[in-house]
């Protein structure tokens, strides 16, 4: 497309047994080593133009070293990069990945926990506050109506104060 890059969002065990099920083709606990990648397998394939992926919910699969060293296994090839949503703050990604040699990276800022443009732009403000004291800075959202006009407000002052780069880029340049 028009400069977009595309992503798979893989649903993943949550922390919370009592949460809604992530989604249909989630990797969940109990799946046994193939069945599990082939599901991964399975996700990636049927989005062609993915050039990365993360989690979707996922809390209990992201801080699991077995199971996050078989999602990533399966990717490899697949998925140049696993973006960790960061839904735990035991997650193991970022060390698995290290591990096996394969790129993740980590989402800093989450635009809208709360989906009102208002605080969708308070957010945003965060992430360009963050980026003066750090290398770089991964905002992620949903495509909420909410998000969607905060963005498009907030797209020139982002523009002005930030360079805006696709993962890959970011990945390329570390």
């Amino acid at each position: 497309g028009a400069g977009v890059e595309v992503l798979c969002h893989l649903p993943m065990q949550p922390e919370n047994a009592a949460a809604p099920p992530p989604g249909p083709g989630a990797i969940l606990f109990g799946q046994g080593e193939p069945d599990l990648k082939a599901a991964v397998a399975s996700a990636l394939d049927a989005i062609p133009h993915a050039r990365g992926f993360n989690n979707h919910m996922g809390s209990a699969m992201t801080a699991d070293r077995l199971y996050m060293r078989w999602v990533l296994e399966a990717a490899r090839g697949r998925a140049g990069y696993f973006l960790d949503s960061r839904t735990t703050a035991q997650t193991v990604a970022e060390a698995v990945g290290a591990e096996l040699g394969f790129p993740v990276l980590r989402r800093h800022i989450f635009l809208d926990d709360v989906a009102e443009e208002s605080y969708v732009r308070r957010q945003l403000r965060e992430a360009l506050a963050l980026g003066r004291h750090q290398p770089h800075v991964v905002a992620i959202g949903h495509p909420h109506p909410a998000t969607l006009r905060a963005l498009a407000g907030e797209l020139p002052r982002l523009q002005r104060e930030a360079r805006l780069v696709r993962l890959t880029d970011l990945l390329a340049a570390r």
